[in-house]
């Protein structure tokens, strides 16, 4: 139960890292704007190989880790914790959430 409570409060903390300020206007390079479409492909596998990508471009990909966000809500478990574990690659400070 206690494991429980910790892994939710560690979610909910990080997913509020997704709540900074607006960002400005920032131009997404192009692969990075394709690897963040691959996260609402229909296969698991293209979907992880996509997250595991864009961590792997660090700040890079800060823009679009508001996709990642979203990404940690998959329906496939495995898909959100992957999402949730690249989003401490990257410095989210100047990044917004669609709720924002």
């Amino acid at each position: 139960m206690y494991c429980k409570l910790i892994q939710s409060t560690t979610l909910i903390f990080t997913l509020l890292g997704c709540l900074k300020a607006a960002a400005p206007t920032v131009v997404v390079d192009p692969e990075i704007a394709a690897l963040a479409e691959k996260l609402k492909d229909k296969t698991v596998k293209t979907r992880l190989k996509a997250i595991e990508d864009l961590a792997g471009k660090g700040d890079k990909a800060a823009p679009v880790a508001d996709k990642i966000c979203d990404a940690t809500m998959d329906a496939n478990g495995q898909v959100g914790l992957a999402a949730l574990a690249s989003l401490e690659k990257f410095d989210l400070t100047y990044t917004s959430h669609w709720w924002i």
